[in-house]
């Protein structure tokens, strides 16, 4: 029936859309196996013109689309901050900076068409000055709101893609022994793994150039352009069927991108603010300890506890028996990649069956094998499937200024921040928060695990979300956590009882 199913969506195919699938699909079970574990090679581009990655490709199509509709474009760039407390040396600071944009060839690419289609090209590694913003002149009582204003036009303001770099980093001078360092980077050549790579460097580079030493990080083995021509080579000639065929079976007539609508939400105008909100619950310390316990007991990571415990808060919102919901891969298979900044991540639309009344503990089971199942095809880009699989459905999302994943998703990553602040000489380190709010059209949830336990954070578009409706889903949820705990053997009916309305 799977394959029936996919013979009729490939007829329906334009001839260029059948051509491509076809070049996907040459190759045999053999060559798939040897692809797996093929080297990524240094490659040579004499012209300076290099495949961009699927992803990337994805994303780049998807703002040509915005474009030529006259839609607006709203800048997709990722951003962090830190205080540094204590005496900083900004000419180590800077040298560090430049020396990551040399090792990193993805953070000074640029974008073009040639031949109808994308390349990214390189410019060379130039010492570039770090700007130095002075707020001392200040009154002391302004210059924490000025800086966190100054911090969030680096952030938002949009890169060129066309000239590069794809990253700009900026100080902010509140005191002799204050500082806030912000860090911008264009989506395209970063994602959250990227984040932790560049901090590492940088922590090494500038203890290294603070005390007068060359650099001591080893050269990298591969860039991202030659990642690109990697995957682009994996994917062309080993046997990808299986991944459509997989995901065929697991969509099982749903929406790639999955709609939900809870039914606490309300309507919006046509033309919508998208204004982002946020509220945050800290589970208490036994509470989480009783989670690791449980996952444990169970065989399942916490990912999937927690997951599986908001699928089921969002069957009690939606009355819905399956369950989509938006989650990020890291998708660095090949061991060159965990060293590598750029954008390799892909999210994936882990849906569940919560028919039949499941006990928590089956339901547990379900989700489980899912997310393995996902891993294990995670390679094909969400867009991509989208794309041949529902092309209907591909074109009314591609109009979509806010991102490439509907209107009414639910997205859910679990981030690891129990490594806690950077360790510089001389200095500390904290995290700043910028009064960032991105536009959403969505439900983002963040796990977030650090060493004093686990936070929840919702971001959600106020216009259809009311604050007090937010602090109730969060409360329910936490509620919720702590009945599987209490009992994972409880069926998801009686486990609706707890939910407060």
């Amino acid at each position: 029936m799977i394959q029936e199913k996919l013979i009729a969506k490939r007829a329906k195919l334009s001839p260029n859309k059948r051509g491509l699938l076809e070049r996907w699909k040459r190759g045999n079970g053999q060559v798939t196996a040897r692809i797996e574990h093929t080297a990524m090679t240094k490659q040579d581009s004499g012209d300076n013109e290099w495949p961009v990655s699927l992803i990337q490709e994805a994303r780049l199509l998807h703002r040509e689309q915005l474009r030529r509709h006259n839609v607006f474009i709203r800048a997709e760039n990722i951003g962090f901050a830190f205080r540094i407390t204590g005496r900083l040396n900004l000419i180590a600071l800077e040298r560090g900076f430049n020396e990551v944009l040399r090792r990193h060839h993805v953070l000074r690419a640029s974008f073009k068409m040639v031949y109808g289609r994308h390349v990214q090209t390189l410019a060379p590694a130039r010492y570039s000055r770090l700007p130095l913003l002075d707020l001392r002149s200040l009154p002391l009582h302004q210059r924490e709101g000025e800086a966190l204003k100054l911090a969030m036009q680096v952030v938002e303001r949009p890169f060129d893609v066309t000239r590069g770099p794809l990253v700009r980093m900026t100080v902010i001078e509140l005191s002799d022994e204050e500082h806030v360092g912000v860090a911008a980077f264009e989506h395209l050549a970063f994602d959250g793994h990227s984040m932790g790579v560049f901090n590492t460097e940088m922590a090494s580079l500038y203890r290294d150039f603070s005390e007068e030493r060359t650099s001591s990080l080893p050269e990298l083995i591969t860039q991202y352009t030659e990642y690109a021509s990697w995957q682009r080579k994996r994917l062309q000639d080993q046997v990808i069927s299986d991944r459509l065929t997989y995901w065929e079976k697991h969509f099982d007539g749903q929406n790639v991108f999955p709609e939900l609508t809870l039914n606490i939400a309300r309507p919006v105008s046509r033309i919508r603010s998208s204004n982002g909100a946020r509220q945050a619950l800290s589970l208490p310390p036994a509470l989480f300890e009783a989670l690791q316990q449980m996952s444990r007991k169970r065989g399942v990571t916490m990912f999937v506890s927690l997951l599986s415990t908001l699928k089921l808060l969002l069957r009690h919102y939606t009355s819905q028996d399956r369950i989509g919901v938006i989650s990020p891969f890291l998708n660095r298979e090949h061991p060159h990649s965990e060293k590598m900044i750029g954008w390799f991540a892909n999210c994936l639309n882990l849906s569940t069956d919560l028919s039949g009344d499941p006990s928590f503990h089956e339901l547990l089971e379900r989700v489980r094998q899912v997310t393995l199942d996902a891993f294990q095809h995670q390679d094909l880009p969400l867009y991509h499937l989208l794309k041949i699989l529902q092309p209907a459905e591909h074109e009314r999302i591609a109009l979509m200024p806010s991102g490439t994943f509907g209107a009414n998703y639910v997205y859910f990553e679990m981030i690891d921040a129990k490594s806690g602040t950077i360790q510089l000489p001389g200095l500390k380190l904290t995290p700043v928060r910028i009064p960032h709010d991105p536009a959403v059209t969505s439900l983002s949830i963040s796990a977030i695990e650090h060493r004093e336990g686990l936070s929840i954070d919702i971001l959600y578009e106020d216009e259809k979300y009311d604050e007090q409706a937010m602090q109730l889903f969060l409360a329910n949820f936490k509620s919720l956590l702590g009945s599987v705990v209490n009992d994972p053997q409880r069926r998801i009916t009686d486990l609706f009882t707890d939910i407060s309305t």
